[in-house]
């Protein structure tokens, strides 16, 4: 007769499940020591993590913070890339990749300046993930041409376009043969997201714009000469508007 009147019901296969205990025997000390936090939790009140923090403690802790604004976002190169070229009068940004992104972006850039912001997207699904998104940019242009008539598109990219390795000079090519004229003003940055940040993003778009504007043909025009100094000064990613009319005034001085 088994010892054990309840061997029957678990099955051979079954055994009881061994227990673990932070008692820290035979393991170093660092080891141990961070078992003992892990038990506490911060400042040794309870366990750390989740259980810490759906405690009323932590919750009132974390309301009564007054100069920290938490944005959980990831701040990408694409959206540097955007908020450049927003800089620039009559520009329209195209970022080529889905639509989450631009969504993001307008989403992210609306909340902050309390008004809309434009910003076109060439709506890359599956199928240009496969076979390049080619017709996808070209059609992009060609509607943002006919539907918001800017003066000039500035084309950055996402990391769907960057891992396909999208060629954007010859892709804006096509288009200036297919659906915009010759001439129309195009730039362009590669900014994938999974390297960089919105500053290097930032970056990349203007020069992209300044490599374009160097090349146009408005370029070659000579300018009158003059006993003023010209200072052409470039800022960086900033989305704060009252900085640039403090930058305006110091010069002003």
């Amino acid at each position: 007769m088994d010892d054990d009147p309840g061997a029957h019901e678990r099955g051979p296969t079954a055994c009881p499940r061994p227990q673990r205990h932070l008692s820290g025997r035979g393991l170093p000390e660092a080891v141990r020591g961070q078992a003992r936090v892990r038990e506490r939790g911060p400042e040794g009140r309870g366990r750390a993590g989740p259980e810490w923090t759906r405690r009323w403690e932590y919750r009132e802790k974390n309301f009564a913070r007054e100069a920290l604004t938490v944005n959980p976002a990831k701040a990408c190169q694409p959206l540097g890339a955007v908020l450049d070229a927003l800089g620039f009068a009559e520009a329209m940004p195209l970022v080529h990749g889905s639509q989450g992104c631009v969504a993001y972006f307008r989403s992210h850039f609306g909340r902050h300046f309390k008004e809309p912001v434009p910003a076109a997207s060439t709506s890359m699904t599956e199928d240009a993930a496969v076979f390049g998104g080619i017709n996808n940019l070209v059609e992009a242009m060609e509607n943002i041409t006919a539907l918001y008539k800017p003066k000039h598109i500035a084309v950055s990219t996402t990391c769907m376009a960057e891992v396909i390795g999208d060629d954007l000079f010859a892709y804006i090519g096509a288009a200036q043969q297919e659906a915009i004229t010759q001439d129309f003003p195009v730039s362009y940055a590669h900014t994938p997201s999974f390297v960089g940040s919105h500053i290097t993003g930032y970056d990349a778009m203007l020069k992209g714009i300044l490599e374009m504007l160097a090349k146009s043909p408005d370029a070659d025009v000579k300018i009158e000469k003059s006993d003023r100094v010209r200072l052409n000064v470039i800022p960086g990613f900033d989305t704060y508007v009252g900085n640039h009319r403090e930058y305006r005034r110091i010069l002003e001085l």
